[in-house]
C-alpha cells in the first residue's frame, strides 16, 4: 500500500504494518520489487512467519523509494537491518 504500508492476510487473520521512512521519497522505481524480494527472502528464511517477512519488505521498499534508478536503488541487506534497527527516520 505504498506509504501507507503493507496489508498481511494469512487466509485466517488480517494484520497491517505500517510503513517506515527511510529518507525523502526521490524514484519509486523498483519498489515493488524490492519489497516482493525482501519480503521472501525473510519468509524463508524465517520458516514462514509473515509478519517479520512483510517488515522487513517494508524496510527494503523504503530505502529503495529513497534513491533514484531501480538496481542501483536496491539496499543490501546491511542497510534494511540498520534500517529495522533504527525505527525508520
Amino acid at each position: 500500500q505504498g506509504s501507507r504500508g503493507a496489508f498481511i492476510y494469512d487466509g485466517r487473520h488480517y494484520s497491517f504494518v505500517p510503513a517506515i521512512k527511510a529518507g525523502d521519497v526521490v524514484d519509486t522505481t523498483a519498489a515493488g520489487d524490492a519489497f516482493t524480494a525482501a519480503m521472501t527472502l525473510k519468509y524463508l528464511e524465517n520458516s514462514g512467519e509473515i509478519t517479520t517477512a512483510v517488515k522487513y519488505g517494508v524496510a527494503a521498499g523504503a530505502i529503495t523509494v529513497s534513491r533514484r534508478g531501480a538496481a542501483q536503488a536496491i539496499p543490501t541487506a546491511e542497510e534494511v537491518e540498520a534500517l529495522l534497527l533504527s525505527g525508520g527516520r
